[in-house]
């Protein structure tokens, strides 16, 4: 049966498919290292599939989880710039020198995926299922929503974001935020590329990293996304902070109700 599936999506293929009706992916994409290998079963438990977003700090497969057959998203801590994986292998083996480094950042990601299962509440944030240790690092599975970004909805010509939408679609974006300010977490990432359009027309947060993106560590710092990245995020001599996120989140509000950065 996992044959016939598309790893992309985890819809079924129909007969002889090169792409998925489903998702648009080429049936036979190739994924090489230092992602793991397409079709790996993790921890005997998670089927991994194509790669759906990558970071600089980790990369988010697109999975399906053998005992309830539930599509699943694994996000695996891969600060690439920090490690080795060779085509076909599994195991993350550490670049020598940096191996304090790894394991700080180690940390930080667990302690960023912790944080997220205890907000499990907040409907705009992932619905985290586990985290677990495997192939010297570590990762965590969330539930798969079903999605577009914001830049593709807006790119795609709707302009359907009356002020009072917009209020009330990002109401649960901005308590969000404000609960993960509370826990310590600045996302530092806000942008129409780590918005997300539910299926229902909710809004969701995806793009998290550890702060290591988003101070001088010049191995893992994050890129910032033009048009929505304060001044902080590009010049080292400024702190990230609670405002931050008010910056970005605001630039967000602003290009859906005017169509412009």
């Amino acid at each position: 049966e996992l044959q016939n599936l598309c790893l992309g999506c985890m819809h079924e293929l129909p007969p002889s498919a090169e792409v998925c009706p489903n998702c648009s992916r080429w049936v036979r994409e190739p994924q090489h290292a230092p992602l793991l290998p397409k079709r790996y079963v993790l921890e005997g438990r998670y089927f991994i599939g194509f790669s759906i977003s990558s970071s600089t700090d980790s990369v988010t497969y697109c999975g399906l989880d053998l005992q309830g057959g539930r599509r699943v998203s694994v996000c695996e801590f891969l600060p690439k710039n920090l490690i080795v994986r060779n085509e076909g292998e599994t195991i993350v083996k550490v670049r020598t020198g940096y191996e304090a480094m790894y394991n700080a950042c180690y940390q930080s990601f667990i302690r960023l995926w912790k944080t997220l299962l205890s907000l499990n509440g907040e409907p705009a944030l992932p619905r985290v299922k586990e985290i677990f240790s495997a192939n010297s690092t570590v990762y965590a599975v969330y539930e798969t929503v079903e999605f577009i970004t914001l830049e593709a909805y807006l790119s795609s010509g709707k302009r359907d974001f009356t002020w009072e939408r917009v209020k009330a679609v990002f109401r649960p974006v901005l308590s969000a935020l404000k609960t993960l300010q509370q826990k310590g977490t600045v996302h530092a990432a806000v942008s129409p590329q780590t918005v997300l359009v539910g299926a229902d027309g909710k809004l969701h947060l995806s793009g998290f990293s550890i702060p290591q993106t988003k101070s001088d560590v010049i191995e893992l710092r994050a890129t910032s996304c033009a048009g929505y990245s304060p001044l902080e995020l590009s010049d080292r001599r400024l702190s990230v902070g609670t405002y931050t996120d008010v910056y970005s989140a605001m630039a967000v509000m602003y290009t859906m109700l005017t169509g412009l950065t």
